[in-house]
């Protein structure tokens, strides 16, 4: 379905928000990446206490795949959703695949501050062209992630935190 919104728009405009929209989706699908990523590659003592939290992280950054894809198609076109598309694309940091668990977790959090950031931005772009429903749609995404980080962040350091061996009673 075609927005309202969007017949409005002269077709330059259009196809510039078409593209912020699709470079933002590229950097939301490289980021769910990164969170399955990590999932698997961070070993902890007890990795229990992480999997909810990369699950409820994996599941917000595709809500924000799935929000964006969702503004793109409401501009008339189809999301580009291919892996090489992505990769190619993604202005995030890379995952590595080396390195100890607190260093995978510091490049998600700096992609996940940095794709509110490109979100944000984004957003004051559609604005300035005048698609208003991108704007709001970009900016609601961005203070979603802002809201989010210093509690996953948190979440994220104490379950890799050391933690004492269990106590022995004789």
């Amino acid at each position: 379905m075609i927005s309202l919104q969007s017949q409005t728009l002269t077709e330059a405009c259009r196809r510039r928000s078409l593209a912020i929209l699709q470079a933002r989706l590229c950097d939301a699908l490289d980021l769910e990446s990164q969170m399955r990523q990590l999932h698997w590659s961070v070993v902890t003592v007890d990795p229990y206490t992480l999997r909810p939290v990369f699950r409820t992280l994996t599941c917000h950054t595709w809500q924000v795949a799935e929000e964006i894809a969702d503004g793109i198609w409401r501009l008339g076109e189809t999301p580009d959703l291919r892996p090489a598309l992505t990769i190619r694309s993604s202005a995030l940091p890379p995952f590595p695949i080396t390195g100890g668990a607190e260093m995978h977790i510091k490049v998600v959090s700096t992609s996940l501050i940095h794709l509110a950031k490109l979100l944000q931005a984004s957003a004051e772009a559609t604005r300035d062209l005048g698609d208003l429903e991108s704007f709001d749609r970009l900016h609601r995404l961005s203070a979603g992630l802002n809201d989010r980080i210093p509690i996953l962040a948190s979440q994220l350091r104490a379950a890799i935190r050391p933690q004492s061996p269990p106590m022995e009673f004789h």
